[in-house]
């Protein structure tokens, strides 16, 4: 399982693409995979967000929205029941199957974004 974080790390990137500036005929130095990187940014912070949502829902309203994304789920309130509507609303939101064996791994914010995020 590649996590977004490792992704991000392993993106090969070309060193310095020129690109003359016709207006000032200087030279601005655009970086290759810049835009792969703003993506996967974008991927992981929405269902970072989205997955904020669902732990609200699953706690009946409590904001979530300040908690470190590595706040284990007890931590946070969470029991066994809320862990496993939590998990199961993800599934159904993002088209992805959790085995068991992955879902007692996925106990905080941050392992569950990483793990959806690279399977979707």
């Amino acid at each position: 399982m590649v996590k977004p974080r490792e992704a991000l790390l392993s993106l090969e990137f070309t060193p310095f693409l020129p690109y003359q500036n016709e207006q000032s005929r200087g030279w601005i130095w655009l970086l290759a995979g810049f835009n792969e990187f703003e993506r996967i940014l974008g991927v992981t912070a929405s269902i970072e967000q989205k997955v904020r949502e669902f732990l609200s829902e699953v706690r009946d309203g409590q904001d979530y929205t300040k908690a470190s994304v590595d706040i284990d789920f007890e931590e946070a309130g969470l029991d066994s029941l809320d862990t496993a509507s939590l998990l199961l609303a993800v599934q159904e939101a993002y088209n992805v199957d959790i085995s068991d064996d992955d879902a007692s791994d996925l106990t905080t914010i941050r392992k569950l974004v990483d793990y959806i995020a690279a399977r979707t």
